[in-house]
C-alpha cells in the first residue's frame, strides 16, 4: 500500500482516458483467460502503446488485493508508473466517477465494471475472449493492429449507436444462460431476495448439469 500510494496521483478528467481497473488474482478472468496478460503489467504496457495523442490511460488497484491480503511483486505500482501516458490512482478512487469521464472501459476478459459499462452504452475493450463479446461496442482485441483500430473508433466516435442492437443482445444473453448468483450477496439485495438467488442458483446449476450430460449421452 505504500508503494502504490508513493506512485498514485490525483487524475486530470479533462485529459481524454481509457479506464482500466485491474483484476485482483488469482481469478478466471486471468489465470484462465489472460493468456501472457496474466502478467497485468504488460497488459497496461499493450494498452497505453496504442493510446490515441495525447490520451491517458487511468490504471487502479482492485480493492480486494488489499482486503484479502493478496500481494504484487515488489515493485509493481513503480513499474506501472513508469509506463508512459499511464496515470496510476489510489484504490479507493470512487470507480463511478472514473468511468462516467472515460472514453472506454478495458479489461483482460471480462469483468463487474465492464459488464455494468457496456449495458450503459460505454464502450469496452477486451484483451481476451469474454463471455459477453457479442454486445455493441464490447472489442476483443489480440493484436496491436486490431487495438490501434479500436482506440481509433473510440476517438471518433465510430460505434454503434442503436438500442435495438442492445435488445437483441440481450435476448440472446437471456436465451442461453441461466439465472444464478456465485459472488457475495449484493448490499442492494435483501435477505429474502438473496434466498430465493440462491434457491434458483442451486436449482439451475442441477439442471444445466443435467443438460451437459444429456448432450454427451451420459443420462437419460
Amino acid at each position: 500500500m505504500r508503494e502504490e500510494e508513493a506512485h498514485s496521483e490525483t487524475p486530470d478528467f479533462h485529459v481524454p482516458y481509457i479506464y482500466f481497473p485491474l483484476h485482483f488474482q488469482p481469478e478466471t478472468s486471468t489465470s484462465v483467460k489472460g493468456r501472457h496478460f496474466y502478467t497485468l503489467r504488460e497488459a497496461v504496457a499493450f494498452l497505453a502503446g496504442q493510446l490515441p495523442r495525447d490520451w491517458n490511460l487511468i490504471v487502479k488497484e482492485h480493492p480486494h488485493h488489499f482486503r484479502r491480503l493478496l500481494k504484487r511483486v515488489p515493485g509493481f505500482y513503480a513499474q506501472l508508473a513508469a509506463i508512459p501516458n499511464v496515470v496510476l490512482v489510489p484504490h479507493h478512487s470512487e470507480n463511478g466517477a472514473l468511468g462516467k469521464h472515460a472514453r472506454a472501459i478495458a479489461c483482460v476478459s471480462h469483468s463487474s465494471i465492464t459488464a455494468h459499462a457496456v449495458l450503459s452504452g460505454k464502450p469496452v475493450i477486451s484483451l481476451g475472449a469474454s463471455h459477453i463479446r457479442e454486445a455493441p461496442n464490447y472489442f476483443c482485441v489480440t493484436t496491436p493492429a486490431e487495438l490501434r483500430e479500436v482506440m481509433t473508433r473510440i476517438a471518433t466516435n465510430d460505434l454503434v449507436a442503436n438500442h435495438h442492437a442492445m435488445d437483441e443482445f440481450i435476448r440472446k444473453l437471456e436465451s442461453s444462460t441461466f439465472e444464478g448468483e456465485f459472488g457475495e450477496r449484493p448490499d442492494t439485495l435483501s435477505e429474502s431476495e438473496w434466498n430465493r438467488t440462491m434457491s434458483l442458483t442451486a436449482t439451475n446449476i442441477g439442471q444445466a448439469i443435467v443438460e451437459w450430460l444429456k448432450l454427451r449421452q451420459l443420462a437419460g
